[in-house]
């Protein structure tokens, strides 16, 4: 069964909408209004993707995406891969909040809240 959630950042503030097995004309249906003009800003780099993390602005608001459009096969490789795609939002998202030079312990934390949320709701499906 497809995923379609949104994953807070637990201690930080934002989230991210989390997809898995939709593609990404089913999504674009699925979305809320604000979240929707989002993803339509990058819908072609989605609708080309299996893969894919994304960073959008609209207007003063920051949307982060994780969308995988096959089902989640539990192999080693889904499972990296997922984790890869959580670490570029950490990446992306933490620079503008804090010094990821000197601050080590809240990117991992927030890579564990979000894979954690990520495998619960895969979990459930």
């Amino acid at each position: 069964m497809p995923i379609l959630t949104y994953i807070n950042f637990g201690i930080f503030p934002g989230g991210v909408s989390f997809s898995n097995g939709f593609d990404a004309k089913r999504l674009l249906k699925l979305y809320k209004r604000d979240w929707k003009q989002a993803f339509k800003q990058e819908y072609k780099f989605f609708e080309d993707s299996n893969y894919a993390y994304a960073k959008v602005w609209l207007g003063s608001m920051v949307y982060y995406f994780i969308y995988t459009k096959n089902k989640f096969t539990y192999t080693d490789y889904e499972y990296c891969k997922l984790a890869h795609e959580v670490l570029h939002i950490c990446q992306v998202y933490l620079v503008d909040i804090l010094d990821r030079n000197t601050e080590r312990e809240a990117e991992a934390y927030l890579h564990t809240h979000i894979m954690t949320k990520c495998l619960e709701a895969i979990r459930q499906q």
